[in-house]
């Protein structure tokens, strides 16, 4: 797996990225969680008379625009102001996303759904066992490694 790739800045996931987003990154089809971290009081995660919640999930996945012959990559995505997280473990492993990753924006909302192919109503992503739902979610891409002790907590600003 190649560890060429340099990391970015963050990028705003919206609506008009998003299809190319999930074509480039082969909609996390296979790709590997490798952390989820729950934030309690961030700045940025301030909702009017709730408490703030974020949430930043690091995963690998293979990037199609890669010229590299192995072009796996970590994407770390930060969910802000999440209002809703499930997580429900089955008879099934959330390490692997054999199901991939279906991103929706309803209402003033971004839908994640992990392992739930073609989510698109809201019905769609509230039936995942793997959801988030927050106000905004911004994305950087990290070389590929497998341990990812060092390095996600700089996220936390």
């Amino acid at each position: 797996m190649s560890t060429d790739s340099s990391e970015t800045s963050p990028t705003i996931l919206s609506a008009a990225n998003v299809a190319a987003f999930l074509d480039r990154y082969q909609h996390f089809y296979d790709g590997l969680l490798r952390r989820l971290q729950l934030h309690f009081a961030r700045s940025q995660d301030a909702q009017c008379g709730s408490e703030p919640h974020g949430v930043t999930i690091e995963c690998s996945v293979i990037e199609n625009s890669s010229t590299a012959t192995d072009s796996w990559v970590n994407i770390i995505m930060d969910i802000e102001e999440v209002s809703e997280i499930r997580l429900i473990l089955g008879n099934h492993t959330w390490t692997v996303l054999s199901g991939g990753l279906s991103i929706g924006f309803i209402g003033d909302n971004t839908y994640l759904a992990f392992n739930e192919d073609e989510a698109v109503t809201r019905e769609d992503f509230i039936r995942s066992n793997f959801l988030i739902i927050g106000k905004r979610c911004t994305w950087t891409i990290r070389p590929y490694r497998e341990s990812t002790d060092a390095g996600i907590d700089k996220t936390d600003r």
